[in-house]
């Protein structure tokens, strides 16, 4: 009716009341109520935002509509982004179980679509992370189809158009390398080109090469040439992408990336076609690396190259045994380090171990014409290379191999000017010991040679020597040796006492070895075999009868070293004695003073040094130093062992008065001599005083320096 009337109104000229609330205004309220119950079942029906009413803009409903089909709206990426790091927290919490696999099948395509279409980085980049988890989970289940093609050359884009997002990279590469490993592994050629063509390869190949030695992202590109490797790949591109792993395997300063390039490298070798020739430049270039200057770079090469011994096939090492020998051996000789050194001695070992005894001959040769030649440096080498030998077959074990090899450490020792010749000759001689004794200790020309170097002129060429002797003589009874016939030097008649001049000769020495256990086990030995058999220490011309005895002989003279100040000889004397006591007590109290001798003065001295520290000081000090507190354990120790107790009374008593008688006389000679020469007694007397000027002036400074300063304070 309102209608009714506006339109009357308008007919007859009046004018029109018009109010934007009286737009669909029911008439009634009937009509209200059936107008609002409409409205909440139009509300109560929206399941979507397609059919929801459209309140406010023109064509809304179109603007919507178009966002559904492009990826690069803001307000899409932001919800894809949010959509992306839900998905991927929840694989990262492990939230998916394994069972849940085939529900995540359906998001690789929509995973993909994302990483094909979107510009936004960060959505490519969650979209990558997501879909390489969800790949790892459903590797097996997930089959190949033509969206690898797609995703492959999407990735590789992204790999070469890399703009400083290291993320993005190493999700490329991880993803990269899943599609090669999947890719490649049906033998349908057809579907090898799906995942990447030819062109593709030589750019990715490309692209590799310098990611290796530009990006800081290793491990992934390592990886993804593992899996091109793992798969064969063959392509021209391939090829020189080993050259610069190769080279990365020596020159990178990350270690991690030298030795899985190393490995990689190798792999490279053993799988892949190559010729006869190429092989030979390859092994010729793995030798060559060895010689880098760096010193981690080298010890990289070293362990290739034992990784190559052990790992190629027999024939190939057998083939190129010369190449490997020649080359090792030269490094040994020219390696600094003593890492470097050893890494060389375990791939020679390797290589001797590996080797048949027909391939190993002729490199025996090789070292023995070094060592029979005249260069010192060569010959050096070749004796550590022949201990090799000892140590890994056993061509040294017949007769003439054996007899050339004790000629030239003979030659060795004859002359001790070259320090370095005689230690790794004595290192020979012990290996072969260790492993035929009766071969060795039956050549008696050899043995006194030895015994010369324990004076010798270097602390390694004596330590070795009195390893030698030790050894020899663990083997030997010091009672029964004569009677049962053993084969040893020692029989012939002046050796034993060579023999012990030669080790009181080390031990008065500043080249007297550390390891005192087994100088103390030698020279009890000896000193039993001389207390049983003193014959055998007089030469054949002479009688033993009117001679001195040779037991107080060692006991005296290692007394008389013990004397003179020096804590390491004096330790080494005292433990000699301690175990003289303990192991060979019968005999070494018969000569109790002369062992008390020594330990008498330390104590004399210790207590000396305690007045006078307590003159200085205003109070009473009794510190001990090591030497005198292990001469009063060697003096309590002989008072247990000495029965009866007055046998050691007496000669305690009898040392403490011939160092007081001899103290009395050096008194009344100086006397003499003040009256019999004046001048000479003052000028002694002065340089008395000079001497002790000297020493509380070294005092000072000593003093001076533990506070801190340096220089006397000058007064000005």
């Amino acid at each position: 009716r309102s209608r009714r009337d506006s339109d009357d109104n308008i007919q007859k000229g009046c004018v029109v009341e018009w109010r934007p609330s009286s737009v669909d205004k029911p008439d009634s309220a009937l009509e209200a109520r059936q107008k609002q119950k409409r409205d909440e079942w139009i509300m109560r029906r929206v399941i979507d935002g397609r059919s929801a009413p459209k309140y406010t803009g023109s064509e809304r409903q179109d603007t919507i509509g178009s966002s559904k089909q492009s990826l690069d709206e803001p307000s899409s990426v932001a919800a894809v982004v949010f959509g992306l790091q839900l998905l991927r927290h929840a694989l990262r919490r492990d939230e998916v179980q394994q069972g849940d696999a085939p529900n995540l099948e359906p998001f690789m395509p929509l995973l993909t679509t994302c990483i094909c279409t979107c510009r936004d980085s960060e959505a490519v980049l969650l979209a990558l992370q997501c879909l390489v988890e969800i790949q790892r989970r459903c590797k097996e289940t997930m089959p190949m189809d033509s969206s690898f093609h797609l995703l492959a050359t999407k990735t590789l884009e992204l790999l070469v158009g890399y703009g400083g997002n290291e993320d993005l990279l190493q999700a490329s590469f991880k993803m990269m390398t899943f599609l090669i490993e999947r890719g490649f592994e049906t033998e349908n050629t057809e579907t090898e080109r799906k995942v990447l063509d030819e062109e593709q390869l030589e750019v990715l190949m490309s692209f590799l090469q310098t990611s290796l030695s530009t990006t800081n992202q290793h491990n992934p590109a390592v990886g993804l040439i593992k899996a091109l490797v793992g798969k064969r790949i063959v392509s021209a591109g391939m090829y020189d992408l080993m050259k610069v792993l190769l080279d990365q395997s020596v020159k990178s300063f990350k270690e991690n990336l030298r030795h899985h390039a190393g490995g990689i490298y190798l792999r490279f070798l053993m799988n892949y076609p190559m010729t006869e020739d190429r092989l030979e430049r390859e092994v010729k270039q793995l030798v060559a690396n060895i010689q880098y200057e760096g010193v981690e770079g080298r010890q990289s090469a070293i362990a290739m190259v034992t990784s190559a011994i052990k790992k190629f096939p027999l024939q190939v090492v057998a083939k190129h045994s010369s190449l490997f020998f020649v080359g090792l051996t030269m490094q040994l000789g020219n390696e600094e380090s003593d890492k470097g050194r050893k890494a060389v001695s375990e791939s020679l070992d390797a290589l001797l171990l590996k080797l048949p005894t027909g391939s190993v001959e002729p490199l025996f040769g090789y070292a023995m014409r070094w060592a029979e030649g005249n260069d010192v440096r060569l010959r050096r080498v070749s004796l550590s290379v022949i201990g090799l030998f000892v140590d890994s077959s056993d061509i040294v074990r017949r007769d003439d191999h054996y007899k050339r090899v004790l000629s030239v450490t003979k030659e060795a020792l004859a002359s001790l000017e070259h320090w370095e010749l005689a230690y790794f000759s004595l290192r020979v001689i012990e290996k072969l010991l260790s492993r035929w004794p009766e071969k060795v200790m039956s050549d008696l020309e050899l043995w006194p040679k030895v015994v010369q170097c324990l004076d010798g002129c270097h602390p390694w060429v004596t330590q070795v020597s009195l390893r030698i002797m030790s050894q020899h003589l663990e083997s030997l009874n010091p009672d029964e040796f004569v009677e049962n016939n053993q084969t040893t030097f020692l029989r012939q008649r002046g050796n034993l006492f060579e023999l012990t001049k030669a080790l009181c000769a080390m031990i008065d020495s500043a080249l007297c070895p550390d390891d005192i256990e087994v100088t103390a086990k030698t020279f009890t030995w000896i000193l039993k075999a001389t207390s049983k058999n003193p014959q055998l220490c007089f030469a054949e011309d002479s009688d033993g009868s009117d001679s001195k005895n040779p037991v107080r002989w060692l006991v005296k003279r290692l007394s008389e070293i013990a004397k003179p100040k020096g804590t390491k000889r004096r330790e080494n004397v005292f433990k000699c004695f301690a175990a003289f006591a303990t192991y060979a007590a019968d005999i070494a109290l018969d000569y109790l003073e002369l062992i008390i001798e020594p330990i008498y003065r330390v104590e004399r001295e210790s207590s000396h040094r305690n007045e006078l520290a307590s003159e200085r000081n205003g109070a009473s000090v009794d510190d001990v130093d090591e030497v005198t507190r292990l001469a009063m354990d060697l003096l309590h120790l002989l008072e247990q062992v000495c029965t009866p107790h007055e046998k050691f009374l007496d000669a305690y008593g009898a040392v403490k008065r011939e160092a007081q008688d001899k103290k009395s006389q050096r008194q009344d000679q100086l006397v003499l001599e003040a009256a019999r020469d004046p001048k000479a007694a003052a000028e002694r007397k002065q340089k008395k005083q000079e001497r002790e000027k000297a020493r509380r002036k070294k005092r000072i400074n000593e003093r001076r320096q533990s506070r801190g300063r340096v220089a006397k304070r000058r007064h000005v």
